[in-house]
């Protein structure tokens, strides 16, 4: 993520750009000089990435953070009790293993890439899902307010991430 979104020249206004991608538009337009208009239909951005915290704030230019990009992401913290592994070895059942592991994560992105279409709530889910939605505390200005503003679009994200992995 601090590599995407790194503070070289060349990537100015990556941050802006991906933001803007992330809202999901169902047309987008711009304009370049070399080929003029440029539009994009139907767009739904999805980046999955990682860093660290300390590569967060140091690689990472500020306007990521205060644009909004940052808010758009769920952002899953390493769990508590993580402990230190020897990086695998080279010895065949190591090697057996990293290789199965990359054809399981190979068959689950050409799963996904295959799905085409409209995923819909059950009404009985939409109706819970507006309840808890509409009953959400107003938040004070701040930062964790740009975050939590986000909530009920996260929450989204990751009903959809659960019904993608319970179907493959």
């Amino acid at each position: 993520l601090g590599v995407l979104l790194g503070k070289e020249k060349y990537l100015t206004g990556m941050a802006m750009l991906l933001t803007e991608l992330y809202d999901c538009h169902d047309e987008w337009d711009a304009s370049t000089i070399g080929r003029g208009d440029e539009k994009l239909f139907d767009v739904c951005l999805s980046i999955l990435a990682a860093t660290t915290p300390d590569w967060m704030q140091t690689l990472m230019p500020k306007d990521a953070f205060e644009i909004g990009f940052m808010s758009r992401l769920v952002l899953v913290p390493q769990p508590k009790g993580w402990r230190r592994r020897v990086i695998p070895s080279d010895n065949e059942n190591d090697l057996n293993l990293i290789e199965d592991l990359f054809q399981e994560i190979v068959k689950i992105v050409t799963y996904i890439a295959s799905i085409k279409g409209e995923m819909k709530l059950k009404e009985e889910t939409w109706e819970v899902y507006k309840k808890w939605y509409l009953n959400l505390p107003e938040l004070p200005p701040g930062p964790q307010s740009e975050y939590l503003e986000r909530k009920q679009d996260h929450a989204l994200r990751i009903a959809v991430l659960l019904q993608l992995a319970q179907t493959h």
